[in-house]
């Protein structure tokens, strides 16, 4: 499904508004990563479907590997013909730090719940979870949105010692007191979500 996105250049009100189209909402928060990687304190995102950027860098030069990922469209100046609205599904940005509910994607009423040291699937209970990019967690302030080549830690909420998911040799998703590294979106995504 195509995702769409709005940047616009902060020093010119009435210009350089753009409409990005991308194959997916995480091609979009890639895109985001590289620009702000270059020059963090002038790409920023408003929303998951807004940015800005006040350098004077043209928008497809801001993250130059999308070049071929992402279509660029230069919309009219303030004055110009009406932006069309788009409908776009509703969606959840993973930010470091911050905590989830985990659930199916194809049954979406059933959740992740953490007993007895295991992880079931199941519609009776739901535990939350937070999420942490690997080796961040002393700086989960910068509320970095999580892109799919991302590693990361996954831990419980609440409780008296710190738990995290891990998988045993069994291939059983288990809770541990040492952190699992695993990548967001092979690991977690597409392979335990995907169920």
């Amino acid at each position: 499904m195509v995702y769409y996105a709005f940047p616009k250049w902060q020093k010119s009100e009435p210009n350089y508004r753009y409409l990005l189209a991308a194959p997916d909402a995480e091609t979009i928060d890639e895109w985001r990563r590289e620009a702000s990687t270059k020059d963090p304190e002038h790409v920023k995102r408003l929303s998951p479907g807004f940015y800005s950027w006040d350098t004077d860098t043209q928008a497809w030069d801001l993250a130059p590997s999308f070049i071929n990922k992402i279509i660029y469209t230069l919309l009219n100046d303030r004055d110009g013909r009406i932006i069309s609205n788009f409908n776009q599904p509703a969606r959840v940005s993973a930010i470091s730090g911050n905590s989830y509910y985990i659930r199916s994607k194809s049954s979406p009423d059933i959740y992740w719940l953490a007993k007895g040291g295991l992880i079931y699937a199941t519609k009776q209970g739901r535990t939350r979870f937070a999420f942490r990019l690997d080796r961040q967690r002393d700086r989960d302030r910068n509320r970095t949105v999580i892109i799919g080549k991302d590693y990361i830690s996954v831990s419980t909420v609440g409780g008296s010692a710190q738990k995290y998911v891990s998988v045993n040799d069994n291939g059983e998703v288990v809770l541990s007191g040492y952190s699992c590294r695993m990548c967001y979106s092979d690991d977690l995504k597409n392979m335990f979500l995907a169920q």
